[in-house]
């Protein structure tokens, strides 16, 4: 007999009659698929309208050529300036909500809205009402969707869990502009909406089939002693604790802080602030910054050096980035080294090696078949440490909240989502502070000065995001003599 069968029946023995493969639907594996799909295809609609751009803005809002470029810099940067101010809002109201799927799906109805007005407008101001509402949905969904997914894993598996979830972002950010310009080359300007709107129909069908794993409990009766119950669904969904953790989860699944019955009369900061002012959480925060932005600077001239320096067509140009993006698949594994050892010293380590091979690339600076062959390996070389850098700082970020959980279980009363959302909405935060300073410092060193001096730029760029890492790290090493 398999292990979903006392699950499903003693789901019969409830009231209300369960969904149709509740224990699927509310497996952890499944969650982790529906939250990396729609994050992927959140990426995928930030990114895949670089090369349509210039048409959908001359051809279809009338803007006059000498004035795309602006434009053009103005919507992206708008997306990113919206996801800095909607995030944490997006993520409080996550938190102080006791049901995280409502949200998750009105993000989804926004990332709808907002293709269907790029895709229609004939209006530039259209054009801007549409990245709004993508970047509403972006906000929604890098908040809530990875707090659903910390929600639903053991503690021991948060890295493992983000660095899938990561991996398809990466993926989303570098493969996006390919994809775009290969369907507008061959199939026209709607046809890249239609990709979008493909994506989007499969997110709609995950999105509503996802189950989370406190809303699948409800089905599920406690036996006489009161916990077999609880027993048999965390294994029946894939999520068995080995022992009960002492850190406001139960049965490997967060729950809400476990808070005194008299807690202190004291004002709280808001926990965003709380975050904030934690130098391990800044750390993080900053070197994911550091790691978004790079991976933008790529988007933003890659393709384009590649095309003018070697000749290349524009989908040879965009296949270059497959040499960043299949390193990046392998993120879960290092997220899941990287937490059971420590996060902080990967990404360190990450960066530094990452400044170098970012240096190195100066050094393509002419053609032939060598500068190619150099080209290739040393982004092979970037797409393999830049996994060392992602996911351990995400996991580090989430162990950040569980360490307040600890030391200040009062500063989250009244938070049914334990503080996960908010954290989770400081990384969209992150990344669209990565976004707008990796594209902008990239281009404007590009422009200006050429390639050899953006190259050393962002080495210096990358760098930057192990020097408070490993500030922290000494003081403890120093602190507590390990």
């Amino acid at each position: 007999m398999s292990e979903t069968t006392p699950l499903i029946e003693r789901a019969k023995k409830v009231d209300r009659k369960a969904p149709m493969f509740l224990a699927f639907r509310s497996s952890k594996w499944f969650i982790i698929f529906t939250v990396t799909a729609a994050v992927f295809t959140d990426t995928l609609l930030y990114a895949v309208v670089v090369p349509v751009f210039p048409f959908a803005l001359h051809e279809r809002a009338g803007i006059d050529t000498e004035d795309i470029q602006w434009w053009e810099s103005f919507l992206f940067a708008l997306f990113g300036i919206a996801g800095l101010v909607l995030s944490p809002i997006c993520g409080y109201i996550a938190d102080r909500s006791s049901n995280r799927q409502v949200p998750f799906v009105f993000g989804l109805i926004m990332a709808i809205l907002g293709t269907i007005l790029f895709g229609l407008a004939e209006d530039v101001w259209l054009l801007v009402a549409s990245r709004i509402r993508q970047a509403i949905a972006s906000a929604i969904v890098w908040s809530v969707g990875l707090a659903v997914v910390i929600d639903s894993v053991p503690k021991g598996e948060v890295g493992q869990s983000t660095g899938i979830v990561l991996s398809g972002v990466s993926v989303g950010y570098i493969l996006s502009p390919t994809l775009g310009g290969i369907v507008y080359e061959h199939s026209g300007y709607m046809s890249v909406f239609g990709m979008c709107a493909g994506l989007l129909t499969v997110d709609i069908l995950l999105r509503i089939l996802m189950i989370e794993k406190k809303t699948a409990a409800q089905y599920i009766p406690k036996d006489e002693e009161g916990n077999e119950g609880d027993v048999i669904f965390t294994k029946a969904i894939g999520c068995e604790p080995s022992v009960q953790p002492t850190d406001g989860r139960q049965n490997g699944v967060s729950s809400p802080a476990m808070l005194p019955k008299n807690p202190p009369k004291k004002h709280q900061l808001p926990l965003v602030i709380q975050f904030f002012i934690t130098p391990r959480f800044f750390v993080a925060f900053w070197g994911f910054c550091v790691y978004v932005a790079v991976l933008g600077a790529y988007d933003c001239v890659l393709a384009l050096y590649v095309k003018r320096r070697f000749g290349w067509s524009p989908m040879f140009a965009g296949l270059i980035y497959l040499t960043l993006a299949v390193p990046s698949l392998t993120a879960p594994l290092v997220g899941s080294w990287a937490e059971k050892s420590k996060p902080r010293w990967f990404a360190i380590i990450g960066c530094c090696l990452a400044a170098v091979m970012q240096a190195l690339l100066m050094l393509v600076d002419q053609e032939g078949t060598s500068k190619v062959y150099l080209l290739i390996v040393l982004l092979v070389g970037l797409g393999c440490v830049h996994t060392l850098i992602g996911a351990p700082l995400a996991s580090e970020m989430s162990a950040c909240v569980d360490q307040l959980e600890r030391d200040n279980p009062a500063a989250f009363e009244g938070y049914s989502g334990g503080g996960y959302a908010q954290s989770s909405s400081l990384l969209n935060v992150a990344n669209s502070i990565g976004l707008l300073m990796g594209t902008t410092f990239a281009g404007y060193l590009m422009d200006n000065y050429g390639w050899r001096l953006m190259s050393i730029g962002l080495a210096s760029l990358t760098f930057s995001g192990a020097i408070p890492a490993a500030v922290l790290e000494l003081k403890r090493v120093k602190r507590q003599g390990v």
